[in-house]
């Protein structure tokens, strides 16, 4: 399996100290956060103003704005509230912001103190605050309709991963002579390719430098009147000549989807579309929901961590980050996510391992609260057993019940959401751009003008050509009397649960055959990786009469990564050909694939799939989207054929 490495920095967040003014500033930039002449004015004149805001906004479907330097995040929260109070206001409103050094929510909490003003707006963003990890964050407000995209890290590396459609641009780094790389001509660049044809920029600066590096990247500029001691500040827009971006338009189509599959990866995108206005047919084979491979009483929702943050590792984070966040956004609406936050214990089969599993986290800086090292005796403590070594511990992972959380999913949004159960979709038509979903009697289900599949290998007996396999899983409990079960889940290449409505949850397999039955041999088999994690377990194995289980069929596919995005036009794939350049069916997208970590990559997934469809800014870095795009191995299939001939 090839894995594509595309690692970040490690973050340093940022210290609260104060000058002499009483100002909050910056040790590593000598250079404070805003003028003393008032933060939120200064962001009301300088740069709402001087991007022409709220005007600029108004009527619009969605407005996005791209912010260089996060900082307090004031600009942040005085946008959100002026767009908050102009009652023609866009329908939407993305605000994308880069910060190097980010503080912790206690800091923040402490400075917002100074601006009662902002104090709704202040406390939400403290309540959704990220923890402090590198790459993009998403965070909703306002029912999804504002939206902040956070990015932690270095503002150059960044800002290529971003894939957006910028109206406005807000250059708030520290003065340029202190910090010259948020003002460099190579960011300058990256914000052209991002920009509007109507994008515009302000900012307090009018440093030769910065005005002649935006003119070589395509933007004019002016000086206009600055904000206090400042007598000039600098506004600009893109040159008419600069290059167009390819994306410019907003959704076309009518708002209404169809959904194929009601497991956890139908569910989100379910969920997600509803939330964002859309009206959803869900179409299920089955009587109910997660029947199939998402029906498990219990699975592992934890981050998994790599030596090079690969790919994989940064999905996985982005996704495990943001399905903790449904859950308690979930769980505040009154219904049950199904989640239970105990944290999870990824234990080392040996001294050896331990120091190999130390090794992840010793280059990255990571914040304790994410995952942190566990000494023998802490494991032994944490788990309530004997363990033959010490781990990571991930404090705000947990387990969760798959099924539980789909049923929340399509209960919080359930007046968008048609459910059309019973009903086996066998076959697709496009009828003058409209979708007919047929039965196994050839009747129409359903009709709509986009379907996504997210039926995992189904799809393949609907004519769409992915390289997906099937891959068995069986999991197995025993009563809780005989095996209590530790105090939080553990892991490593099995994992076990505490107890849940008296038993305790093992496994699973990892077969290549189709059985579909309960086995006893894979009993022995989860057992026996139960007893590498708790190895004082009572013996000889319990009889098979003890034991419960469930079987199901992971949907894979070959670098084990998801597929998600529209299906491409098989026939005009040629080789060495960009993605973007990629013909597709109209309407037609997948989001199948996401094999034993459906937990963490499904909500991830589904965001990504509803900024496709939505045109937004993307909710994670442009090299994941890439790597999950359903038509990588066709392209690669393409160049194989090539190299052959």
């Amino acid at each position: 399996m090839v894995v594509l490495v595309m690692s970040f920095s490690s973050l340093s967040p940022a210290n609260l100290i104060f000058d002499q003014n009483g100002q909050p500033c910056s040790l590593q930039y000598d250079d404070v956060y805003h003028t003393l002449d008032g933060g939120p004015e200064q962001s009301l004149h300088v740069f709402l103003g001087g991007n022409d805001l709220p005007d600029r906004w108004q009527g619009e479907k969605q407005f996005t704005v791209l912010e260089t330097g996060f900082g307090l995040g004031l600009n942040f929260l005085m946008t959100w509230k002026t767009w908050n109070e102009d009652i023609h206001h866009s329908e939407k409103l993305h605000f994308i912001s880069l910060e190097k050094h980010p503080f912790n929510a206690a800091d923040l909490s402490k400075l917002y103190k100074s601006w009662p003003e902002l104090d709704f707006y202040s406390h939400k963003l403290i309540s959704a605050w990220p923890i402090l990890t590198p790459g993009l964050h998403r965070l909703s407000f306002n029912n999804e309709q504002v939206i902040l995209t956070l990015g932690l890290g270095e503002g150059n590396e960044l800002i290529r991963e971003i894939e957006a459609n910028v109206d406005a641009f807000f250059l708030d780094g520290f003065k340029p002579s202190r910090n010259p790389d948020l003002w460099s001509l190579n960011l300058f660049r990256q914000m052209r390719r991002l920009a509007h044809p109507d994008a515009t920029i302000a900012t307090y600066t009018v440093a030769s430098s910065v005005r002649n590096n935006l003119k070589e990247a395509g933007f004019e500029t002016h000086k206009t009147e600055g904000f206090g001691h400042k007598r000039e500040m600098l506004k600009g827009k893109l040159c008419h000549h600069s290059k167009k971006p390819a994306i410019i338009q907003t959704p076309s189509f009518i708002r209404h989807a169809i959904v194929i599959g009601a497991g956890l990866a139908g569910a989100s995108i379910s969920e997600k579309l509803a939330a964002r206005g859309w009206s959803v047919e869900l179409v299920e084979r089955h009587s109910q929901v997660a029947h199939e491979a998402s029906g498990n009483s219990a699975g592992i929702l934890m981050p998994l961590l790599s030596k090079d943050d690969n790919i994989v590792s940064r999905l996985t984070r982005a996704g495990f980050l943001l399905t903790r966040a449904k859950a308690m956004e979930i769980e505040s609406s009154g219904l049950n996510s199904g989640f239970n936050a105990g944290g999870v214990l990824l234990c080392a089969k040996n001294l050896e391992d331990e120091l190999s599993l130390n090794s992840l986290i010793t280059p990255f800086n990571w914040p304790e609260v994410y995952v942190r090292s566990a000494s023998k005796k802490e494991a032994a403590e944490l788990s309530g057993y004997p363990v033959p070594a010490g781990g990571l511990y991930f404090p705000l992972a947990g387990v969760m019940s798959p099924k539980q959380f789909c049923n929340a999913l399509l209960d919080y949004h359930s007046d968008r959401i048609h459910r059309h159960f019973n009903c086996e979709a066998t076959k697709l038509l496009n009828i003058n751009g409209i979708w007919n979903i047929f039965d196994k009697e050839n009747k129409v289900i359903t009709t709509a003008p986009v379907v996504v599949m997210a039926n995992a290998a189904e799809a393949l007996a609907m004519g769409i050509e992915v390289p997906i396999k099937k891959i068995r899983g069986q999991i197995s409990c025993l009563p809780a009397s005989l095996i209590p079960g530790p105090r939080v889940a553990l892991c490593n290449s099995g994992y076990v649960t505490p107890k849940i409505n008296g038993y305790t949850y093992f496994g699973a397999t990892y077969d290549n055959d189709m059985n579909q039955d309960i086995c006893f041999s894979s009993h022995q088999k989860n057992f026996s990786r139960l007893e590498q994690l708790i190895p004082d377990l009572i013996k000889p194995i319990p009889s098979a009469d003890c034991f419960k289980g469930r079987v199901g069929f992971r949907a894979v596919s070959p670098d084990r990564l998801p597929l998600v995005g529209p299906v491409a036009l098989t026939e005009t794939i040629t080789p060495g050909m960009k993605t973007e350049k990629i013909k597709r069916v109209p309407g037609l997208y997948v989001m199948i694939g996401l094999g034993s970590r459906g937990l963490a990559w499904a909500p991830i997934c589904a965001d990504i799939l509803v900024s496709m469809l939505e045109h937004e800014p993307m909710p994670v870095e442009k090299k994941l989207i890439h790597s999950l795009d359903p038509a990588r191995f066709l392209l690669r299939d393409a160049k194989q054929n090539q190299n052959q001939g």
